[in-house]
């Protein structure tokens, strides 16, 4: 006889609710993030601190990396269907329902069979609202309000409002609340099935753990070493004003020599008798400028490592092999994949499921997907490719859109002439034919031509 489970081990030891360290006091009272530099350094400013590190070119341009390699794959609905079972016609017009509200919403779908080349718009729709909702990737969570419409057939999505996240808060039992006007303590309670609130970077904490976490300090030491730069460039990088005087003179002579002399040359002005000697007033400290040069492209590294996994990013140039470039690329198509699967997941468990609930109890839910091209694949067939081509042999146009995608429009086909090596036995002995001939006088074919 089998071993009957207890109550004991069947209650909750370690909820939310009893950790001290989020939550202690009544339920309505809100919860406080436990991410220690918000809690350090944001003190009486909270997310404003992660947002303000937007302001640095080099955050900014890698965080709208990632999101586009998240949203620059197409996306697909597929039809839902209960486990171990066919799909049935309420499923299939569920699905059709779903993506004939997101073309209403703004996004245009492929209509081939593949995807590789769909269109995307990023401002609207749901793929706005993705983009949206994709800012948790730097402030832990972000939040969306669905404005929902009923005409008498269907009930659909009219529009996807991202909101500011600081204006919400959760409590105790994960509720999240709106702060208002006349409620800014615990907040309001919002209704199910309106408010998207999508978490990014921590399992445990309900206001996730964005990467401004790992940001904000190499942008702090960034922007210090940018200033001390350029104090440094102020003071060295243009000759000092030298005013030489008798000594002994009125230190109100020194005044009016001291501002005549800064209207030639800023604040750069020193002031010695003439019987003293001053020695470096032009010298460029080029080591130091160096250093400045050095600790802010290492601190850039960081912050491209920290968000796009690789510190050779949009700035790489010819700084590695071409190997490490595909290499890199690689690694950030897998970073984009990675979020666009977390993210429609948590799309699939609730707008889609909503959409779907409030339309029909029968059908299942929908699922939306991005197509993500194999490239790894892909780049290991044209090796092959690009073999057999040598040999003689070629795809045929359907083979090429088959494998590489759908792309009549951009390939041409290629003569299929096998390309002879500058240094091979062919180009050899036709060179040799040629110097012979113009030793004995005779001309070749194509000289006789000319």
């Amino acid at each position: 006889m089998p071993e009957a489970i207890s109550s004991s081990l069947q209650r909750e030891y370690s909820s939310f609710r009893e950790d001290p360290t989020f939550f202690y006091g009544t339920a309505n009272l809100p919860v406080t993030t436990q991410d220690v530099v918000l809690k350090k350094e944001g003190a009486g400013k909270g997310l404003a601190i992660y947002r303000d590190l937007e302001r640095d070119p080099k955050v900014f341009a890698v965080l709208q990396k990632r999101v586009y390699m998240t949203l620059t794959a197409p996306l697909r609905v597929s039809v839902g269907r209960r486990k171990g079972m066919a799909a049935t016609r309420d499923d299939r017009k569920m699905r059709d329902m779903v993506e004939y509200q997101l073309q209403q919403m703004g996004y245009q779908f492929n209509q081939g069979e593949d995807a590789t080349f769909a269109r995307v718009e990023f401002d609207t729709g749901i793929d706005g609202l993705m983009a949206g909702l994709l800012d948790a990737l730097l402030m832990g969570y972000s939040v969306a309000e669905i404005m929902w419409e009923a005409d008498g057939r269907e009930v659909y999505v009219s529009e996807a409002r991202v909101r500011d996240q600081t204006r919400f808060q959760a409590d105790s039992d994960h509720n999240w609340r709106l702060k208002t006007r006349t409620d800014l303590l615990t907040g309001q309670r919002l209704p199910a099935k309106k408010f998207l609130f999508f978490t990014w970077g921590s399992k445990w904490d309900p206001y996730g753990r964005g990467l401004g976490h790992q940001l904000f300090w190499p942008v702090f030491f960034k922007r210090h070493d940018i200033s001390y730069w350029l104090r440094f460039l102020d003071k060295y990088g243009g000759p000092t004003a030298v005013v030489r005087h008798m000594p002994g003179i009125l230190q109100e002579d020194k005044d009016k020599l001291a501002r005549a002399a800064a209207g030639v040359h800023n604040d750069s002005v020193v002031l010695i008798p003439d019987t003293a000697s001053l020695e470096l007033l032009e010298s460029i400290k080029t080591a130091a400028q160096s250093g400045y040069d050095m600790l802010m492209k290492a601190l850039d590294d960081q912050i491209a490592q920290a968000v796009l996994g690789v510190t050779l990013t949009t700035d790489a140039g010819n700084s590695g092999s071409r190997a490490a470039t595909q290499s890199q690329r690689l690694d950030q198509g897998h970073v984009g994949r990675a979020d666009a699967i977390t993210l429609l997941k948590f799309l699939n468990r609730n707008l889609i499921k909503w959409i779907a609930g409030f339309n029909s109890d029968r059908a299942v839910p929908p699922i939306l997907e991005k197509v993500f091209p194999d490239y790894e694949a892909m780049q290991a067939q044209a090796t092959i490719d690009n073999t057999l081509y040598q040999q003689g042999w070629q795809r045929t146009l359907d083979s090429v859109n088959e494998t590489y995608g759908q792309g009549g429009e951009v390939y041409q086909k290629a003569s299929p002439v096998r390309p002879v090596q500058a240094d091979s036995p062919d180009t050899q002995q036709e060179q040799q034919v040629q110097d012979e001939s113009k030793e004995d006088g005779s001309l070749t074919g194509d000289e006789k031509n000319k």
